[in-house]
């Protein structure tokens, strides 16, 4: 079992660096597949890469190509659906287990926004 710090903080470091966060769709739209526990999951990467590592490396994947969401986008739009519809997002996740690292929208938001304000101002 992975432990879901390490998978967490960086991804929250990678979308707070490029401000761009990464899910995967095809025809019919973005998978939510529920976990265990029932409960539907969303899943993000923080790069177009992990994104596509996925695709290759799960079987019931191969149609789906990466989409590119700007992060002020996810924040102010995604946001609010994702909650409505009582989704957990999965954050870079490798294959598609129940092991896989999923948290709430609002800890993804809040965690992203810290580490941005935590960044030193740019010239």
């Amino acid at each position: 079992m992975t432990n879901t710090s390490q998978i967490e903080y960086p991804f929250y470091q990678q979308v707070a660096k490029d401000l761009v966060l990464f899910t995967i769709m095809d025809e019919q739209g973005i998978p939510t597949p529920q976990g265990e526990d029932g409960q539907a999951a969303m899943p993000f990467w923080s790069s177009e890469e992990k994104a596509l590592a996925f695709i290759q490396a799960n079987s019931g994947y191969q149609n789906f190509k990466p989409y590119k969401i700007d992060y002020e986008v996810f924040k102010d739009k995604w946001f609010e659906g994702l909650v409505q519809d009582d989704l957990l997002v999965g954050l870079d996740w490798l294959d598609a287990t129940e092991n896989a690292c999923v948290t709430e929208v609002e800890i993804l938001v809040r965690e992203v926004q810290n580490v941005i304000k935590s960044q030193p101002l740019k010239k």
